[in-house]
């Protein structure tokens, strides 16, 4: 019984020519199948392009593909990509937040990163691709970590400075006006202190003032 939807060629291999059997091929066979017609195509052409080229060539001799050649079968040549590993990974993101609120210790003796991966496996973020529990991982916490520890000790640093600044440069007494200063000020304790218990409920800004 004659087959309508391809042709054989016992040498050069399967040249597919009807127009219903072409529009059912995926993408990664039509690349295929022009790979193997050396036919050269721009990676970002459509469908509809692609099979326009197919169409146009299937007399075209075709090669064998050797062991070790390009595969291009679904799935092996439009696989997803890894994201790129940087501060808008969404991982990252995660394992930074976890580092600063003290959910992952900053010290690996604490908590290795077996433990750590185990703990965030469940998450969205570590669903995407390229976080898979590896060498990988263990190297981009460790990063993360010493990225961590100097942010805190920079933290300890500038208080100290800070303090020392206001040590050095007290606030003065009076402001450009000649009025005594707001902030410290005995008044400001006293209404912080009424306010506290409630005192200022129920009244206009100056009656507190007067009292």
């Amino acid at each position: 019984m004659p087959n309508n939807t391809s042709n054989v060629n016992s040498t050069n291999g399967p040249v597919v020519s009807p127009t219903a059997a072409l529009g059912k091929l995926k993408v990664a066979q039509i690349k295929r199948e022009l790979k193997m017609r050396n036919v050269s195509f721009p990676s970002k052409l459509r469908k509809e392009q692609l099979l326009a080229l197919l169409s146009s060539s299937p007399h075209l001799p075709v090669r064998h593909q050797t062991e070790g050649a390009e595969d291009d079968t679904p799935g092996s040549g439009d696989e997803e990509k890894p994201l790129e590993w940087n501060e808008h990974h969404p991982a990252r993101k995660l394992l930074c937040d976890e580092l600063l609120k003290g959910n992952v210790p900053l010290c690996l003796d604490a908590m290795g990163p077996a433990e750590v991966y185990h703990n965030c496996s469940g998450t969205f973020e570590f669903q995407i691709k390229g976080m898979e529990h590896g060498a990988t991982f263990a190297r981009r916490l460790r990063d993360l970590r010493k990225q961590a520890s100097g942010d805190e000790g920079q933290a300890a640093q500038d208080e100290i400075a800070l303090k020392r600044a206001i040590d050095n440069h007290p606030v003065p007494l009076k402001n450009h006006r000649g009025e005594p200063q707001w902030n410290g000020s005995e008044a400001q304790r006293l209404l912080k202190e009424d306010i506290a218990a409630g005192k200022q409920l129920g009244l206009t800004p100056s009656k507190p003032r007067l009292e």
